[in-house]
């Protein structure tokens, strides 16, 4: 009779139980790169909306100065730097969404609402005729409040 020594059944029995553990360990480790890896792709995507929504802040500003000023030169320039930030915003609120449920489906479109009555006033200075600052100004205020609520809203889910 063929008999196996007691201590090889223990030293299979110690790497059997030693490679389960390491088996755990090692979806514990993909489970939780994954899911920095998640948080990481969300975090960057809630701050390049930050940022595009801060420069499509200047640029309304530098918009709203040029028209005070009746510079029609320039406030196309400055139309159309404004109209690629709010795209850039559009792409990655789009991104945003998809991590972050809860945010406003209506920003991007809120603004783009209100960049087309900019459009319209943008015209008036190029046809040489009299732009309306107070519909500018109250324009400015509304993008600015959207702009302000799509901020607080990306912080919070940050």
């Amino acid at each position: 009779m063929n008999h196996t020594p007691l201590w090889t059944d223990y030293a299979v029995a110690i790497g059997t139980v030693v490679a389960a553990v390491c088996a755990l360990v090692t979806a514990g480790c993909a489970v939780y790169a994954t899911r920095t890896w998640d948080a990481t792709l969300k975090n960057q995507s809630i701050d390049a909306c930050i940022r595009a929504l801060a420069e499509i802040r200047g640029s309304i500003g530098k918009l709203v100065t040029q028209l005070r000023q009746s510079k029609p030169s320039s406030i196309w320039t400055t139309y159309d730097e404004l109209w690629a930030w709010h795209r850039r915003f559009d792409v990655e609120y789009a991104v945003t969404l998809r991590y972050s449920k809860e945010l406003s489906a209506n920003v991007s479109m809120d603004i783009a609402e209100n960049f087309r009555r900019f459009e319209a006033e943008c015209e008036n200075s190029n046809q040489q005729r009299v732009v309306n600052i107070n519909e500018v100004e109250q324009i400015s205020r509304r993008i600015r409040d959207v702009i302000n609520l799509a901020e607080t809203e990306l912080r919070q889910v940050a």
